[in-house]
């Protein structure tokens, strides 16, 4: 079972190809082919529009070589944004990374691999409600499902902090994620932000990032290679109290 926004890697489609010989029942549940023509950013629909032309090539390859395709309801979101594979249902491998050409030679990305019986049982509930499009799916702690409650949820753990916020994201455009850093920052824990060079396409996320790197408490880097894709947040670390988020959710 593989939930992704983007496939277009040879490598990853024939690899999956051979699994399909071998007898191996394999399910992708891909972005789904509508959207919505009221999104409000245009650089994202013109991401949108490559993401069709993309995952539109893929799937008839993908359904050529015997793969289910899967398609989620697309009046629920905007977008299909997990990236996550299911083997066997016993193990998980989830993450940042998109199976696309770019995301291996290019992006910064972060994939983990859990056998927690728990976390196993959350994810196999989420496919279900994705695939079936009705069931509620209620998940552990240990899993933030968005996009209703996210933001509190990443928020109270920013809040949780005590001595330091480590983040991997593109760009911090969303003003109220800022404020909570600044608060924590006046609390003087200690907080770094890697990003991507260049990333901040208005002049609002210009400034937040502006504002950010005005604390002593903050300092954020602005890398170019490799771009940054990942989500990722670590409170705390070196702490017995160190959490960590990793998942697909951008901060704007």
């Amino acid at each position: 079972k593989i939930a992704m926004y983007r496939i277009n890697s040879k490598k990853i489609i024939d690899s999956l190809e051979r699994a399909v010989k071998r007898g191996v029942k394999v399910s992708v549940m891909l972005n789904p082919k509508d959207f919505s023509s009221n999104y409000e950013y245009k650089t994202i629909e013109k991401s949108f529009e490559k993401l069709k032309t993309t995952n539109k090539k893929s799937s008839v390859e993908l359904q050529d070589i015997g793969v289910q395709l899967i398609y989620p309801d697309s009046s629920q979101y905007y977008l299909y944004h997990l990236k996550f594979v299911l083997i066997d249902d016993k193990l998980l491998w989830f993450g940042t990374l998109n199976f696309t050409d770019n995301g291996f030679k290019n992006d910064r990305n972060f994939f983990l691999t859990s056998e927690d019986s728990q976390i196993i049982k959350d994810f196999l509930c989420i496919w279900k409600m994705d695939s079936s499009k009705s069931l509620i799916c209620p998940v552990s702690s240990q899993v933030i499902l968005g996009p209703v409650g996210q933001r509190k949820k990443i928020v109270d753990l920013l809040y949780s902090a005590r001595s330091s916020i480590r983040i991997y994201m593109p760009s911090i455009d969303d003003l109220g994620i800022g404020t909570s850093l600044l608060q924590m920052a006046e609390k003087n824990v200690k907080i770094e932000i890697v990003a991507t060079a260049g990333h901040t396409e208005n002049k609002f996320s210009e400034a937040i990032h502006k504002v950010l790197n005005s604390s002593s408490n903050i300092t954020v880097f602005n890398q170019k290679n490799p771009p940054v894709h990942a989500k990722a947040i670590l409170v705390d670390y070196g702490t017995k109290d160190a959490k960590l988020y990793l998942g697909t959710c951008n901060m704007f």
